[in-house]
């Protein structure tokens, strides 16, 4: 029998479900629950999903893992119905490794805490406030505390008093100094000098100078490469019984075969061309580009559709992350398809990455086809392109 961990506990469980408020899989803003019914019941719209599987050969199974580390709310996921079942699909285990998944279980927090506010302590950090609290009380004995500095002296030509200041990081303005003497006053002052500076109260009072690491960053990255196409199926049958069915293998990633998710990753050039080179520091240079019509003899026919494909991965981390280009027929079914890394060599705020693809289909209609870029969870641009008869009219 495969081992097989506990479940959660119903303390795990209320953990997870009192620091979220949606489904952790990026982009998707289902929420937990939802209430409706005459009497407002809440109904249950989301799963607990494993980082590393709870049963032995499960999705990103771990054999290292102690049951309480299985079972704690670290290992455990808060999604939707839709997605806890996409990411423990056998073909989808690849993209949704346990680095991903980790990612997603830190967004859903910061988001709760974003959203909801407050902080949540250790018990170290909770003695570390009662400490700092009690040692230095400080008591108010007036009706009236005015944060701004006083105003100058009672006597004509006295100076102005000093700004107040309170918080971290606060700094009050310099009292007025002794000017000309008069006593008419003007609107809004005493007789005499000018008034205190006014306080600051708020922590950020002070605008602290633009660090270093704050400038915009100019990223890096390639994508080389092609990853291998799934096997075919396979069928035995004697007359018209079938004996063996078999699926074919999946097939395999180039690179380092880790690939991650990211909503920031797009593109902002997809054309056809006759020729396309990628020159050193990303230089693109193309020939015969932007063709919107493929002519042929007859269909059947297999045609080679060449593109030239730029990346923006601007925000996006380090890693590799799957795309594609799919070629499909006017009823939008797949006739071709190649796909392969992106890498993000060292992320940044402008990360262009150039990428040459040609791919081949199997033309079976004259009409509108379609050539897409996509990852695994959605499509990222789109070109159509004419197929026609050889000599008939444009």
């Amino acid at each position: 029998m495969p081992h097989e961990h506990p479940p959660p506990t119903v303390s795990t469980v209320k953990e997870l479900y009192a620091n979220a408020l949606t489904c952790a899989f990026p982009g998707c803003r289902r929420p937990l629950f939802t209430a409706g019914g005459e009497e407002g019941r809440r109904s249950l719209q989301s799963r607990i999903a494993h980082i590393c599987a709870r049963r032995e050969g499960g999705p990103r199974w771990d054999p290292s893992m102690t049951a309480e580390g299985n079972r704690s709310a670290a290992n455990l996921i808060l999604l939707c119905i839709e997605h806890a079942t996409v990411i423990d699909l056998v073909e989808n285990v690849a993209t949704y490794p346990v680095e991903v998944l980790r990612e997603w279980k830190a967004r859903q927090l910061e988001e709760f805490d974003a959203a909801v506010g407050g902080w949540r302590i250790s018990d170290e950090e909770a003695e570390e406030v009662i400490a700092v609290s009690v040692s230095m009380p400080v008591t108010f004995h007036a009706d009236t505390i005015n944060l701004g500095g006083g105003g100058g002296g009672q006597a004509p030509g006295a100076a102005g008093g000093g700004g107040a200041a309170i918080g971290p990081g606060s700094l009050g303005g310099p009292g007025g100094s002794v000017g000309h003497i008069t006593l008419e006053g003007r609107p809004g002052e005493a007789p005499g000098s000018g008034g205190g500076g006014g306080g600051a109260l708020a922590e950020d009072a002070i605008v602290p100078p633009r660090r270093a690491d704050s400038d915009p960053q100019e990223g890096s990255g390639w994508s080389a490469g092609a990853d291998g196409q799934d096997g075919g199926e396979t069928t035995i049958s004697i007359g018209d019984q079938v004996v063996l069915h078999a699926a074919g293998g999946t097939g395999g990633l180039a690179g380092t075969g880790v690939r991650h998710q990211s909503d920031n990753l797009l593109v902002s050039v997809l054309l056809l061309v006759n020729y396309g080179e990628v020159h050193n520091g990303g230089l693109v240079s193309l020939i015969g580009g932007a063709w919107q019509s493929v002519s042929v003899l007859n269909v059947p026919s297999r045609v080679a559709f060449p593109a030239m494909i730029v990346f923006e991965a601007g925000g996006v981390p380090v890693g590799e992350y799957t795309a594609g280009v799919e070629i499909r027929g006017p009823d939008g079914s797949v006739h071709g398809s190649v796909r392969f890394p992106v890498t993000v060599e060292r992320a940044g705020d402008v990360c262009r990455t150039p990428r040459p693809c040609n791919v081949e289909a199997e033309i079976d209609a004259f009409g509108l086809w379609t050539v897409a870029v996509v990852t695994p969870t959605r499509e990222l641009a789109r070109v159509d392109v004419m197929v026609r008869r050889t000599g008939q009219p444009s």
